[in-house]
């Protein structure tokens, strides 16, 4: 009662002692051995969470959507075309921060929605670099090394989660 209380869904009423479910008593019903009110709430919370994860994998397939967007308006080169792949790189920027900031907060992190949150960071990474590289916007012998530790990272980060028999955590820090 009190996670759900916390959640909003059931208010108890001062003097009352059936928890209330939008303003209606909920009468001592129970399915599955549980009060219909903890049911009821656990389907709403479950219902925000899907509905937040659905918004953060939105999110991360904006990400890798604009990957090849990106690379294709730096490739074509031009004040105008570069503006615009810069302020789309921002976006996506953007939507990396907000994406992890989220999923923490609300609780929703998955295997798989860090797995897709490492590949659009390294699509939209790898992509404008090679981008960079061809237009002779970027030296080849950077272009590499940071390619070559995402590269390297990716593989110890598999190393690791072989070794432990599952999946490692992806931590990344600016530390």
């Amino acid at each position: 009662r009190v996670l759900l209380a916390q959640a909003g869904a059931v208010r108890p009423v001062a003097g009352d002692p059936q928890p209330r479910i939008g303003g209606q008593r909920a009468e001592g019903v129970e399915q599955h051995g549980q009060p219909l009110a903890l049911l009821v709430a656990t389907r709403m919370t479950s219902a925000r969470a899907f509905r937040s994860s659905r918004l953060l994998v939105a999110a991360t397939s904006l990400r890798i959507a604009l990957a090849p967007v990106v690379m294709a308006l730096v490739l074509a080169g031009g004040g105008t075309a570069e503006a615009v792949a810069a302020a789309l790189f921002a976006v996506a920027a953007a939507t990396d921060f907000l994406d992890g900031y989220f999923a923490r907060r609300w609780g929703v992190t998955t295997k798989l929605g860090s797995f897709l949150d490492t590949t659009a960071d390294k699509l939209l990474i790898t992509g404008v670099l090679f981008a960079l590289v061809a237009v002779d916007r970027a030296s080849p012998w950077i272009a590499m090394v940071i390619v070559g530790r995402e590269l390297s990272l990716l593989g110890l980060r598999a190393a690791v989660a072989a070794a432990r028999g599952g999946t490692a955590e992806v931590v990344e820090s600016w530390t």
